[in-house]
């Protein structure tokens, strides 16, 4: 995805090197019917959609985020008002949490759900190392990271990925775990060693 915006903007071929992803930091235990996302409280993540599709769904949902600015700050005031005045009661903002919290919740939860594009996406590649069942939008580079399109829904189509998330919860998808699990070695840590093991090398000669 970002290569190709590349392209597109620049006229520039490039070579991409994805991030590090710590995948040892997450264990596969018990699961629990339960949603998660993790995303900052920012307007671009979109987060009104996860809570208008979640209050269909009766389980419990978590949104992680932080909130470093002002703007997060009343971003997720807004979201906690609409919460309250719905009396949405499963559904939490957990902000500014710990990471072994943010690594404890995602390994219980059973489904992970984003809500808006990405240029890569880090928390849904952390979200398949810990057993959680991916549901992302088809589109940029949720198409790299979650290569199967049966866990991808049209962008903002509420009930589109609110049947994909209920199929989910509902164990509907558990085969593919395996195969998910075994998409997001590339994106290791150790990989990402590599790349730059490789770059060293070549820069020698």
């Amino acid at each position: 995805y970002v290569h190709d915006s590349i392209k597109s903007k620049f006229g520039k071929d490039s070579e991409i090197i994805y991030p590090p992803v710590d995948l040892n930091e997450f264990s596969l235990g018990n699961k629990e019917n339960k949603i998660v996302t993790i995303g900052r409280f920012s307007e671009e993540k979109n987060l009104e959609f996860g809570i208008n599709v979640m209050k269909e769904i009766d389980y419990e949902y978590d949104i992680i985020g932080n909130t470093k600015t002002k703007s997060n700050i009343l971003y997720y005031e807004r979201l906690e008002s609409k919460i309250k005045k719905e009396k949405l009661e499963k559904i939490n903002l957990l902000k500014n949490i710990p990471r072994n919290e943010l690594i404890s919740t995602l390994n219980k939860a059973k489904v992970y759900f984003h809500c808006s594009r990405e240029t890569f996406g880090i928390s849904v590649i952390e979200s398949i190392a810990a057993g959680c069942i991916p549901i992302v939008p088809d589109n940029s580079a949720h198409k790299e990271t979650v290569p199967f399109e049966e866990l991808r829904y049209n962008e903002n189509d509420s009930t589109e990925a609110k049947n994909k998330i209920e199929k989910a919860i509902n164990g509907e998808f558990d085969s593919m775990m395996k195969p998910l699990q075994d998409s997001i070695k590339k994106f290791s840590k150790e990989k990402f060693q590599q790349s730059f093991l490789l770059i060293e090398e070549l820069t020698k000669v």
